[in-house]
C-alpha cells in the first residue's frame, strides 16, 4: 500500500483544476471531469477533517509523542 501525504493530495487537486482548466475536449468528457474532481474534492475533504480530528486528540492528550504522521493508505 502506497500512503499519500497531505502535499501529495494538494498535488492531486492541483492537477485535477490544471487538467478541468486546459481541457478542449467535447462537453460529455468535460462533464465527467468535473465529476472525477467532485469526487477527488469530497475525499479530500474527509482526508482533512479526519487530521484535523488526529491533531485536536493529540492536543488533549497534551505530548507529541503522541502525535504519528498523517496519512492516508491508497491500494
Amino acid at each position: 500500500m502506497k500512503r499519500i501525504n497531505y502535499g501529495e493530495i494538494h498535488d492531486m487537486l492541483s492537477n485535477q483544476m490544471h487538467e478541468i482548466y486546459k481541457m478542449e475536449s467535447n462537453k460529455e468528457d468535460f462533464k465527467a471531469e468535473i465529476e472525477r474532481a467532485k469526487a477527488m474534492e469530497g475525499l479530500a475533504s474527509q482526508v482533512i477533517n479526519l487530521g484535523k480530528l488526529q491533531l485536536q486528540g493529540a492536543k488533549f492528550l497534551g505530548s507529541d509523542d503522541n502525535i504519528e504522521k498523517l496519512y492516508i493508505d491508497q491500494k
